[in-house]
């Protein structure tokens, strides 16, 4: 029986983790559960073993994604110096390899215009996991010693990295990247 509750387990990881690639890459819309259970190897039917919908899947992605975002940014804060933190937070942010890797990168910069059109449920933990983010990035901003405002911070971050990935361009691309780190660190 324990065999049974482990495999249970991680096979509702293993789609729960091809979610939040595919969502974040595609959009929520576009990946359809026959196509994600493909996907992750695995058959149409077994989804409804593990979710009781679609929208169930979305909630329990949008947590496992933003923790994954929450860990990395957190890595970068603790790493800096004093004084570094919120330029550690928005350099890791604001990356050319954050931009250019969508599937692994932040769920808001990825799917907030998308998940304002959800149902309540997805947009709750969606605001749950920004507030965790904003109080990440308000404990480096006061670490810092800065008056910065954190929801004005996450707002140009998430902001100028989703516009960064509309151009082809990469040197107009880069300077959206670039023009809101140099704001935010002249607030610091």
């Amino acid at each position: 029986m324990r065999y049974e509750a482990d495999r249970k387990d991680r096979t509702r990881q293993l789609i729960v983790e091809a979610a939040a690639r595919r969502f974040r890459a595609e959009g929520i819309k576009s990946v359809g559960v026959a196509s994600l259970m493909s996907s992750a190897g695995l058959t149409h039917g077994g989804f409804y073993a593990h979710f009781q919908s679609k929208e169930d899947l979305v909630v329990e992605t949008c947590l496992a994604a933003f923790e994954e975002t929450l860990s990395w940014l957190s890595a970068a804060i603790k790493a800096a110096p004093a004084g570094k933190k919120v330029r550690a937070m928005t350099e890791a942010y604001l990356s050319p390899h954050h931009r250019d890797h969508m599937d692994r990168g932040c769920f808001a910069a990825a799917l907030s215009a998308e998940v304002s059109r959800m149902p309540d449920p997805v947009r709750k933990v969606m605001s749950d996991r920004l507030a965790a983010l904003e109080k990440l990035a308000s404990d480096a901003i006061q670490a810092d010693g800065s008056d910065l405002s954190a929801k004005a911070m996450l707002g140009i971050m998430i902001g100028a990295l989703s516009l960064s990935r509309v151009f082809p361009d990469k040197r107009t691309s880069e300077d959206y990247l670039v023009a809101a780190r140099k704001l935010i660190e002249s607030h610091c």
